[in-house]
């Protein structure tokens, strides 16, 4: 039977703690390696996710929209920009930092 979402971020959450190689935690806790590692694999993707964009609404027309990337770079759009467009230039700049 599948574990969990919990009894899995326990045991990531256990094998971070234990100072343990990841198949040595898997030996030592009767888990298969493969499924410690990618849960671990998945909540690093995950993490990464959630670390990057937030939802925003569209603001009033004529209001600038802004955006600041860490290092101080900015992007301002205006409520009138295309979405799509304003994705593909935002997608392009974050995936070159």
């Amino acid at each position: 039977m599948p574990l969990s979402i919990i009894d899995r971020t326990a045991h990531v959450a256990a094998w971070e703690s234990s100072g343990l190689s990841q198949a040595a935690y898997c030996r030592q806790a009767g888990l298969a390696y493969h499924l410690l590692r990618d849960w671990v694999r998945r909540r690093s993707a995950e993490q990464e996710l959630s670390s990057g964009f937030v939802e925003v609404r569209r603001p009033a027309a004529g209001v600038l929209a802004v955006l600041t990337l860490s290092g101080g770079a900015r992007l301002e759009f205006t409520a009138q920009a295309d979405p799509t467009w304003a994705a593909q230039v935002i997608t392009s700049v974050v995936s070159s930092c």
